[in-house]
């Protein structure tokens, strides 16, 4: 960069309130700089073109004019800034960097420059010394339950509804299987039942799986599952009802225990037990019918478990 070039620059950057500054002595560490960086002054306005010129003319008069300039700033606050190295100023060499210093843009009739100079002015002696205070920010965190369950991936579960007489059957499938209560449940379920002295036939299995959509912007966590069992629950029990009344219901698998029964506790802590659901309806939970595919031993659990509603009827 030569003398023009930066000149350019100190005009861009004053049009922009911007004070640059060079060096004019070497700095420790850094590489030297060109000869002619020494003896450059900027000059704003009118003294812009013979500042930009390569040759020296008109440097002696430009220094006397900084110095007339910087002669009116009194010995007040701003001048003792440049003495206080060891209060946490920085310090400044003997001979003042060039560039658009304070005073000189308010002779200049900069208007950011009188007001910077006229802050000064007002500064004491304590404002001086006492470094500005550095607010702090406290960050608390109050993020609702359900902010925090919208971060969780939704449940994944499917559910059964059959009605076998006057029982109602709610059943937990793999989520992943395809096939939903297939002719191997609905025949192991036929035999429990008509074990448990009911020869009606079963209706098809209505079936609720979750999340419902594949999408990841609508809202399918545990509180908007827990509703929509409710509410399968709710219709299931009112168009059976309108048939004839319901004496008991069986809820088989984690699934079906867990959100039918709105609790959390595992499921051999809540088979064999008697419950009621709505209207007084009595229920017993007991292991699930692909459970019980896969390990026959569980059938006889399951008929142990099936023996509340029996002694009920």
């Amino acid at each position: 960069m030569n003398r023009p070039q930066e000149q350019l620059r100190h005009q861009y950057l004053s049009a922009l309130g911007i004070s640059s500054w060079l060096p004019r002595a070497r700095l420790p560490g850094a590489a030297p700089s060109a000869e002619w960086v020494a003896g450059f002054r900027y000059v704003a306005g009118e003294h812009a073109e013979w500042a930009a010129d390569d040759g020296a003319s008109g440097e002696g008069e430009y220094d006397d004019e900084v110095a007339a300039a910087e002669a009116v700033v009194p010995a007040g606050p701003a001048a003792r800034l440049s003495d206080r190295g060891a209060s946490g100023v920085a310090t400044v060499p003997d001979r003042a960097p060039a560039g658009v210093s304070v005073a000189g843009a308010a002779a200049a009739g900069n208007p950011t420059g009188r007001a910077a100079l006229a802050r000064l002015e007002e500064l004491t002696d304590d404002e001086v010394k006492k470094p500005a205070p550095v607010p702090v920010v406290e960050r608390t965190e109050s993020r609702s339950e359900p902010a925090r369950q919208s971060n969780l991936p939704p449940p994944r579960f499917k559910l059964a509804f059959v009605l076998a007489g006057d029982w109602l059957v709610i059943d937990s499938l793999p989520p992943q299987s395809p096939q939903g209560f297939g002719p191997l449940h609905q025949r192991l379920l036929h035999g429990v039942l008509r074990a448990a002295g009911i020869a009606q036939r079963q209706t098809d299995a209505s079936l609720l799986s979750w999340p419902m959509l594949a999408s990841q912007t609508l809202d399918q966590g545990a509180g908007e599952a827990q509703k929509a069992v409710q509410r399968k629950l709710d219709l299931t029990l009112q168009a059976a009802n309108g048939i004839r009344p319901l004496n008991g219901a069986l809820l088989l698998g984690d699934a079906a225990a867990r959100w039918v029964l709105e609790r959390e506790e595992e499921l051999d802590a809540l088979r064999g037990i008697r419950f009621t659901l709505r209207a007084n309806l009595p229920c017993v939970c007991s292991s699930s019918l692909s459970q019980a595919l896969q390990l026959p031993e569980l059938k006889a659990q399951l008929w142990r478990d099936l023996q509340v509603l029996v002694n009920a009827r």
